[in-house]
């Protein structure tokens, strides 16, 4: 899973030992991986993680980001337009789920008498 997520997301490996191993940026974990022989396969019927999320510093990274994803063949499973944000979905090996997005700027968000439309 380390090789996936640095391959896919670009994280660097901070800490790793054999059970778990820390990815982030800079010297911020972003994702902690933990081996687990005791754990079972998903259901996918069943409540548990709907997605891991990635926000990006800009639109033109999530650009970068997507170019590179297509240029190293990830599937990807959606793309969604928040109006306050802009993502694509995909999985990592294990079937859970990843979101990478980056937030439109505060001042295009839309609002209403109750807040954020």
């Amino acid at each position: 899973m380390r090789g996936f997520y640095a391959t896919a997301l670009g994280l660097d490996e901070l800490t790793a030992d054999g059970e778990s191993a820390r990815l982030g940026a800079g010297r911020r974990t972003l994702l902690d991986l933990r081996r687990d022989t005791a754990a079972r396969p998903r259901d996918p019927r069943a409540a548990g993680l709907f997605h891991t999320a990635f926000l990006l510093p800009s639109r033109a990274a999530l650009g970068r980001w997507l170019r590179h994803a297509v240029d190293t063949g990830l599937p990807m499973q959606g793309a969604a337009d928040h109006l306050v944000s802009e993502a694509v979905y995909l999985a990592d090996p294990e079937g859970n789920g990843i979101k990478v997005y980056a937030d439109r700027p505060r001042d295009q968000w839309r609002r209403d008498a109750r807040g954020i439309a």
